[in-house]
């Protein structure tokens, strides 16, 4: 809705974009769908997230094998908020707690301070049954929407843009831009 309000229908527009729209984990028809579109159409697969170990973890899921479709294979364009990124613009982070271990697959891409910031600190915690269980409390986070809306179009546009730039060109030619497969 937020870009709907702040030019994202141009901006849908100008790029050829196509809008899906997964609240949290994509689910196995997005990600069949998703992967018709970037192997068998040739169509760029952008993902927004938050700064957060979700984002990140979505993300990856939406273009790599889980255990729930090991055969899962997209080259997916991470257009998401990057928590450093949202650091250096003065974003504001949140605090909120995990229940579970830091996904693996985001773990080999995380710099020192997203593992610092995601990690917070760690409890263990017993029920009532004497069962132990842990969660980190105190982790900090940066979502989508502490981004002004009057900004939002134009962070996309600055993670959109590079995907669609000229191809090259011998000296004296005029570039051209890369073609777009049909929808």
């Amino acid at each position: 809705e937020t870009l709907k309000e702040t030019g994202g229908i141009e901006l849908a527009k100008k790029y050829d974009l196509i809008v899906v729209s997964c609240v949290g984990y994509a689910n196995e028809a997005a990600r069949r769908l998703l992967a018709k579109a970037g192997n068998e159409a040739g169509w760029k697969i952008f993902v927004w997230h938050d700064a957060d170990p979700y984002g990140y973890n979505i993300c990856r899921t939406a273009g790599e094998a889980t255990e729930r479709m090991p055969d899962h294979h997209v080259d997916v364009i991470d257009i998401g908020l990057r928590l450093e990124e949202g650091l250096a613009r003065g974003l504001p982070t949140e605090t909120f707690t995990r229940k579970n271990a830091l996904p693996e697959g985001i773990l080999p891409d995380l710099t020192d301070k997203e593992f610092e910031l995601f990690t917070g600190d760690e409890y263990r915690i017993k029920n009532q049954q004497g069962k132990e269980r842990r969660e980190w409390r105190n982790c900090q986070r940066i979502e989508i929407n502490a981004i002004k809306v009057r900004d939002r179009v134009a962070f996309l546009e600055s993670k959109i843009a590079p995907a669609f730039q000229a191809k090259p060109t011998a000296p004296g030619e005029a570039p051209t831009a890369e073609p777009r497969p049909p929808i």
